[in-house]
């Protein structure tokens, strides 16, 4: 495997995870002065690099999609792959919210808002800022590529700086922002595209390198200790340094993207390939199905959710588990009824990408 496409793996799975652990250490949206919180904020801040990483992978491979395409087979794929297993996964979770939460749905109308809007699924948030992204590709791909190095970097710069720095900063001081003040081009999660396009596409010297690893680490730090202090100040979760486009995470997210890049250590990435591979398959289906699997342990055990054990080895428990059950379907449609599933059928069973 290229080294380049291994460490894209690498990056899907451990996102992925992520994604898991953040949905289990859900106990940190409940303020408390306990010690578990605590845990829980170190642990949300570590791992909250997962839907950046995501929007990431996305510009890194499919910015260029012209060379492998058309728009309209893109655009197709990302219906085929996205849209459709979001629609049909809705519905379930919508009789699930029905028969086993024991909610009632109140009109036609009720039910297609609260699919649009992830209310039966609440993680599902996700799908609407994903496609968003995709709608936004076709226009940054038709970009030519000779341009592409210096116009994505301006447009990553002046994101960064009027998106995202300067309303942090003044936040702090508790000054008032114009919010008209921005660079809308860049707007929602297209900045982490552009990122995951340049970090994949150009290098970087060392010395460059090593200044977005501290600032990434810096990143880190102060969306822990923000978050914590700030938090004990008001008895509430103050969300200053949270936000998947405040600076805090942009460049804890970018440091963790290009490190892993840029490993170069056969060992380890021989290490990280054997752990990452027998999932790389499966991310989208675990990314699907998880929900189901966290709600069936919380409706039929008396887990403690507060459990430090929990949130650790249960996140590595449940994503095996949902790991499982992806690949047996997987298994059973691609192999034991080769060529008499639809390929829409297929990705709403398996969640395969």
């Amino acid at each position: 495997m290229k080294e380049r496409k291994l460490y894209i793996q690498i990056l899907s799975v451990f996102s992925c995870f992520s994604v898991v652990v953040l949905h289990v250490n859900g106990c940190f949206w409940t303020f408390s002065y306990e010690r578990y919180w605590i845990t829980a904020n170190i642990m949300e801040s570590i791992f909250y690099f997962a839907v950046p990483i995501f929007f990431m992978i996305s510009g890194a491979t499919l910015i260029d999609y012209r060379k492998r395409y058309s728009t309209k087979n893109f655009l197709k794929k990302r219906i085929m792959k996205t849209v459709v297993p979001f629609i049909i996964w809705s519905i379930i979770g919508v009789i699930w919210y029905h028969y086993i939460g024991g909610e009632e749905i109140v009109g036609l109308k009720n039910v297609i808002e609260g699919i649009i809007n992830a209310e039966y699924i609440n993680i599902y948030w996700f799908f609407p800022s994903l496609f968003s992204v995709y709608l936004a590709i076709p226009f940054l791909s038709y970009i030519p590529e000779a341009v592409r190095k210096k116009i994505y970097g301006y447009v990553i710069i002046v994101a960064f700086a009027v998106n995202s720095l300067l309303p942090f900063v003044l936040q702090l001081l508790k000054f008032h922002y114009n919010v008209g003040l921005s660079m809308p081009v860049a707007g929602g999660y297209i900045l982490f595209l552009l990122i995951g396009y340049w970090l994949n596409t150009y290098e970087l010297k060392r010395k460059y390198r090593y200044i977005i690893y501290t600032f990434a680490l810096v990143g880190l730090m102060v969306h822990i200790l923000g978050t914590w202090y700030f938090s004990y100040r008001d008895g509430a979760i103050n969300q200053t340094f949270k936000g998947y486009n405040n600076v805090p995470c942009i460049l804890y997210s970018t440091g963790i993207f290009l490190f892993i890049k840029n490993l170069k250590k056969e060992t380890v990435l021989n290490l990280l390939n054997k752990i990452t591979n027998p999932f790389s398959k499966v991310t989208f289906g675990i990314y699907l199905i998880h929900w189901f699997v966290l709600q069936l342990i919380y409706k039929f055990t008396d887990i403690s959710t507060l459990s430090i054990w929990y949130r650790t080895f249960g996140s590595m428990l449940i994503f095996l588990i949902c790991a499982f059950i992806v690949g047996i379907v997987q298994t059973a449609t691609f192999r034991g009824q080769q060529g008499r599933i639809s390929r829409p059928v297929k990705a709403i069973l398996s969640g395969r990408l």
